[in-house]
């Protein structure tokens, strides 16, 4: 399909680093870490969004979690506060399916996880946003 939806070919585009290993502070296709991730995917798409997890989530546009799209990143926290963001991912299902992330995990680098039914990481999802150019 030549007219995949950009957020599609960001997310094919993102799913070629699976098995990149975690590398704190990592922005590059060496080793990433969770935002350094997300910047380095978005920032292919012309996204320009902060460097941390933290910053990343101020920058985009809040989204109901339950309204969560293709492209827009998961923020996480260990505290359910939404001030003290932990971890970051990039959505890749449709609203209305299971949520799913591609994200750097420290332990297993760059993998795809099903947040709706994963106990480590389903409550700590505290906000969802959705970036813009």
């Amino acid at each position: 399909n030549i007219s995949l939806p950009e957020e599609d070919k960001m997310i094919n585009f993102a799913k070629k680093f699976i098995g990149v290993p975690y590398q704190y502070g990592g922005t590059g296709e060496g080793g990433f870490d969770c935002s350094g991730y997300t910047q380095f995917v978005l920032g292919n798409y012309g996204y320009s969004i902060p460097r941390s997890a933290r910053t990343q989530k101020s920058a985009l546009k809040p989204v109901k979690i339950k309204n969560a799209e293709k492209g827009d990143l998961v923020f996480f926290s260990k505290n359910k506060s939404k001030k003290n963001i932990t971890h970051v991912g990039i959505v890749i299902s449709n609203p209305g399916e299971d949520l799913m992330m591609i994200h750097a995990s420290s332990s297993r680098g760059i993998m795809i996880t099903n947040i709706t039914i994963d106990s480590y990481w389903s409550p700590k999802l505290v906000a969802v946003g959705r970036p813009t150019k």
